[in-house]
């Protein structure tokens, strides 16, 4: 029997579901749903059954695999789901509070409505794993270091499909700019990680749709202080009023840009993100001893010729120039200089179905 793999991202406010089937070529995608405005964990459920709903007449799953954001220090490859693994989670869930509720309810909704379904999870923390301690280690006390207060890094499930997309020897110096409503960037030596954007939770890093991304600590302490705003206060600033929707009034990209030649704000806003990610693909060109390519990947890295335009201005001393008609197209290849730059596609469903695919097969 042929196997199928049904893949879960469940996120705080989506279920994304895609439907695979094994081939000698891969898996090969069945369907694909995106159920949106998803408001709390008793609505994963809902949205599973919808997704059902949308799935019948397609062959029915032997196979489940879950997208998890964090895995904290236990969890550096993919694990079948049982009662140990969902305890470690929990356990972690103040590590990712927007994400991992959401993955856990998807678990949840999974197991009750397929109890006998296998279940897999990929955890997007994975794939730093073994970054060196010069990027991992936070400037703390050790006991907190060794309590898991470090750099974890997210995107890991995204950053995975572009390495398979660029094949089997991937440039030796290379930086892939995850860019959406959560951004980050990578930089990746000979393919691993050695460094990244966001840290010890999916809120640090660059400015996002609505997340600050980091801050001088010394803003957090002085909103607890002299503004006397509760824990949950600031987790709600920084998680869910700050970044994009904080400058410009909208989290959405697309409408910032249609926005922006007649709005200061929303100008602001394209030209800090743009900013954000040029400073962050500069650094790393520094921490990888220069660039042989640049990849934009995710939804406004793959379909914002601005950003990516704004991104790579004033690069050029990394090799870093792009061809304005084959960005505004967006080509697969845009770089004209010594550092290559791609537009590539992630498939974060496609790498979930291939571990899932593998460890059955183990």
């Amino acid at each position: 029997m042929t196997d199928v793999v049904l893949c879960l991202n469940a996120g705080s406010s989506s279920l994304r579901i895609a439907l695979f089937a094994a081939s000698p070529g891969g898996p090969q995608p069945l369907a694909r749903i995106a159920i949106e405005h998803v408001v709390d964990h008793a609505d994963h459920a809902r949205a599973l059954d919808e997704a059902f709903a949308q799935l019948a007449g397609h062959p029915a799953p032997t196979l489940a695999a879950h997208r998890v954001v964090h895995g904290g220090t236990g969890h550096i490859a993919p694990r079948w789901v049982d009662p140990a693994l969902i305890a470690s989670l929990t356990a972690v869930v103040p590590l990712a509070p927007l994400h991992l509720p959401a993955s856990l309810a998807g678990i949840a909704a999974l197991t009750a409505r397929r109890p006998g379904l296998r279940q897999l999870v990929c955890f997007d923390t994975a794939f730093h794993a073994h970054m060196p301690e010069l990027a991992r280690r936070l400037p703390v006390p050790a006991e907190l270091d060794r309590q898991g207060v470090r750099r974890y890094g997210f995107h890991g499930l995204s950053y995975e499909s572009v390495l398979s997309a660029l094949g089997p020897e991937p440039p030796a110096r290379l930086v892939i700019a995850h860019l959406g409503n959560g951004a980050s960037l990578v930089a990746v030596e000979r393919g691993c990680s050695i460094d990244t954007t966001m840290s010890f939770t999916p809120t640090g890093g660059i400015p996002m749709g609505t997340r600050t991304g980091d801050l001088d600590p010394g803003v957090l302490l002085y909103l607890a202080r002299e503004r006397r705003l509760s824990p949950d206060a600031i987790a709600r600033l920084v998680e869910h009023e700050g970044g994009l929707v904080a400058i410009g009034g909208t989290a959405d990209m697309k409408t910032l840009l249609a926005r922006a030649p007649h709005d200061p704000a929303a100008a602001l806003a394209v030209e800090m993100f743009g900013y954000a990610v040029r400073k962050a693909i500069g650094a790393f060109a520094a921490a990888l001893g220069g660039l042989d390519m640049l990849v934009f990947t995710g939804g406004i890295g793959e379909h914002a010729p601005v950003i990516r335009a704004l991104a790579c201005r004033g690069l050029a001393f990394a090799g870093i120039q792009i061809d304005e008609d084959r960005n505004r197209r967006n080509a697969p290849e845009i770089g004209t200089g010594s550092c290559a730059i791609r537009v590539i596609a992630t498939d974060e469903d496609l790498v979930l179905a291939r571990h899932a695919l593998a460890l059955a097969a183990a």
